[in-house]
């Protein structure tokens, strides 16, 4: 009998976009796979259209939650429902090629790999100037780049590393067990990112193959929507340092972390003042206090001259920032 695959979308509010997603799942050249999808208490037409399909198609199979405000929660409530040898994931506005099922199983049973990761083609429908490949552990315009390569055979440790600023996509084929063993860590907005990092430990290698998938960049979704929750990711941020840290990474790699959180800091510190008067009283209370943990987290690394004066640098920033909302709210 053929492998199994289990596909798994997490659903909110995706009426506009998740006929497309259902579309590429079923037109599929590899055929022996169930597709998992989770409304996470849509309130629009979302659940109505994953019904209709569901009656179309038995390989499709519907659940329903209450609201939980990120994929981990939605993929640790349907773990034990996963029928698949393998997994993979599909964010609710995103597409796959009709044959990347078929290329990743067929590399996977190549070399046995635990995690199979095929191009990631991202999409910018709005600025089609920023639209690249990424294929193996590089960076493309065009997915016909002679320079590809996609033999490249990663161990676990090589794969952890070059995932922390994003040499490769971690929108891959992974073996069920390893994401049944370790589940989702389900804090923040970016848990599922930080368990790709422990899943993809916990592999014996990690492969690469042909076929897309396309990650589409709207605006308007849960991860680029402005939010309160969009700016809950320090708890993420300080499991994947602690994590580096207990498996022994390089310090360079941990130096690496840190200074990407540092950044991360400080473009959403600018995106808050920014769009402050959008937000209620106790929502930009919130959000001050996941700055003030994150703010304290990046604190108690600092260990070296790199970061010297760090904390003044954060703290005049803040006083700049604060110094702008101010003469607005004047001008106003």
């Amino acid at each position: 009998m053929s492998t199994m695959i289990s596909i798994l979308i997490s659903c909110y509010n995706s009426e506009k976009f998740i006929n497309n997603t259902l579309d590429s799942i079923i037109a599929q050249t590899y055929t022996h796979w169930e597709c998992i999808c989770v409304d996470d208490g849509s309130k629009d037409n979302t659940l109505n259209i994953l019904r209709e399909y569901a009656q179309k198609d038995k390989r499709i199979k519907v659940f329903t939650k209450s609201n939980g405000g990120n994929f981990a929660k939605s993929a640790n409530f349907i773990l034990p429902h996963i029928q698949g040898d393998f997994t993979i994931f599909c964010g609710h506005d995103d597409k796959f090629s009709s044959d990347l099922l078929e290329k990743a199983i067929n590399r996977q049973e190549e070399t046995n790999a635990d995690i199979v990761i095929p191009d990631t083609y991202f999409y910018h429908p709005n600025k089609p100037q920023k639209n690249y490949y990424m294929i193996g552990t590089s960076k493309f315009k065009n997915d016909d780049d002679p320079l590809i390569n996609r033999s490249i055979i990663l161990t676990n440790y090589d794969a952890v590393a070059k995932s922390i600023d994003w040499q490769i996509s971690l929108f891959a084929l992974y073996k069920t067990d390893i994401i049944k063993k370790f589940k989702f860590y389900e804090e923040g907005m970016n848990g599922d990112e930080f368990s790709s990092r422990v899943f993809v430990y916990n592999a014996n290698k990690i492969a690469f193959c042909e076929g897309t998938y396309y990650y589409y960049q709207i605006d308007s979704s849960i991860t680029k929507a402005i939010s309160v929750r969009r700016f809950d990711i320090f708890k993420c941020d300080e499991q994947l340092y602690t994590f580096l840290e207990n498996n022994k990474f390089e310090k360079s790699l941990l130096k690496k972390c840190l200074k990407l959180t540092i950044h991360k800091y400080f473009r959403l510190k600018k995106k808050f003042y920014k769009n402050y008067q959008s937000f209620t009283e106790d929502d930009a209370k919130n959000i001050k206090s996941m700055f003030e943990e994150g703010y304290n987290n990046i604190l108690a690394h600092i260990k070296n001259k790199f970061y010297f004066k760090l904390k003044d640098r954060i703290n005049n920033n803040i006083l700049f920032f604060r110094y702008i909302i101010l003469n607005k709210n004047k001008n106003n």
